[in-house]
């Protein structure tokens, strides 16, 4: 498989230049930071970054009580295939879920954003609608990592330093 360099922060603006998967790191930074639920989608070699409408439709996707249509925690949640036999990163929801994740981004509870859209002068809402026709292709969905799911489960951002 091929590798990528991801950019700091600080060199994405300075130069105005980033991959995808660049720009979806940055963004959902962003929106961590100001309390939003951020989540990245990746599908066949492509990142774009999403949110989670409210903290209710969150924790409503991992509880099945709450909604019933949505699957239970244990179906959304994948091992995935660099993971060692036995280890569960409960923060990603691999392809087995996409039918879930489609109903989610369907009923408007998690909103795919297409950053690179943003950069390349579309609108707002144009980016939003690109972001949703990414996932209408058949087989693309991998994986949807959730960000805030993640910091619940141990998993903090590295550490910048202090020239970024």
């Amino acid at each position: 498989k091929a590798s990528q360099r991801l950019r700091r922060p600080g060199e994405i603006v300075a130069t105005r230049q980033g991959t995808c998967l660049d720009l979806a790191l940055l963004l959902s930074a962003c929106l961590e930071w100001i309390g939003v639920y951020p989540v990245i989608f990746l599908i066949n070699g492509h990142a774009f970054p999403g949110y989670w409408r409210s903290e209710e439709d969150y924790r409503a996707f991992y509880d099945p009580k709450k909604v019933v249509d949505r699957p239970a925690p244990e179906a959304v949640l994948e091992r995935p295939a660099a993971s060692p036999p036995g280890v569960q990163r409960r923060w990603m929801s691999g392809s087995q879920a996409a039918v879930a994740v489609l109903r989610e981004v369907q009923s408007g509870r998690l909103i795919p954003l297409e950053t690179v859209w943003l950069t390349d002068g579309h609108s707002f809402a144009e980016a939003l609608e690109a972001g949703r026709r990414n996932l209408y292709e058949p087989g693309a969905f991998e994986y949807l990592v959730d960000v805030q799911r993640a910091r619940e489960h141990g998993v903090t951002p590295l550490p910048l330093p202090d020239k970024v």
